[in-house]
């Protein structure tokens, strides 16, 4: 098998200097794009949600409207 080469292993030599400041906003946007992913997926959660109590109720509705239908038209008959 082979060793993977010095560019390919971990690095743990201290980040000074610029090194140190890019590493950390890179990390920051991380984070930031990471909560942007969370955000969007509850979003989609919530979006989700009220399509289903939308569905739910205009079903709700039909079957009321079919309900009072039939039943006027057995009174009718």
């Amino acid at each position: 098998m082979r060793r993977p080469s010095s560019s390919q292993t971990c690095s743990t030599e201290f980040l000074s200097g610029e090194n140190a400041f890019t590493a950390s906003q890179n990390s920051t946007k991380l984070v930031v794009a990471e909560l942007v992913v969370v955000v969007v997926v509850f979003a989609e959660l919530v979006v989700a949600v009220v399509v289903v109590v939308v569905v739910v109720v205009v079903v709700a509705e039909l079957v009321e409207v079919v309900v009072v239908v039939v039943v006027r038209v057995v009174v009718i008959i």
